[in-house]
């Protein structure tokens, strides 16, 4: 088994940046990304004294997405966002990009 640390190389760097935006007790969704990838090396990453349970949104399903409250932090992999559906695009504003485990990821903030 690899030390945490080395995970650090990949995905640091971008839960670093979520969490610089995420309020405290502000809401983590992720869609369209396994709870044993990506999601595993975010929470892998996370400091120490922030710890939560994220919301996951199976991509198909990414209507439920506006059923979050406004202000909803949420992570997609970047070639997964033409598949969300125009009214849930129309209000989703583009945070932050970066790695999560090699894979390119979007943040984006849950608007009104």
């Amino acid at each position: 088994i690899e030390p945490i640390e080395n995970y650090r190389e990949s995905s640091y760097e971008f839960v670093k940046k979520v969490e610089s935006l995420r309020p405290a007790g502000g809401k983590l969704c992720f869609c369209g990304i396994d709870r044993d990838a990506e999601a595993l090396k975010y929470l892998i990453n996370l400091p120490r004294n922030r710890y939560y349970i994220p919301v996951f949104v199976g991509l198909g399903k990414n209507e439920e997405l506006l059923k979050l409250p406004t202000d909803t932090l949420i992570v997609f992999k970047s070639n997964k966002i033409k598949s969300v559906k125009p009214e849930v695009r129309k209000r989703l504003e583009e945070l932050a990009r970066g790695d999560l485990g090699h894979r390119e990821c979007i943040l984006y903030r849950l608007t009104k």
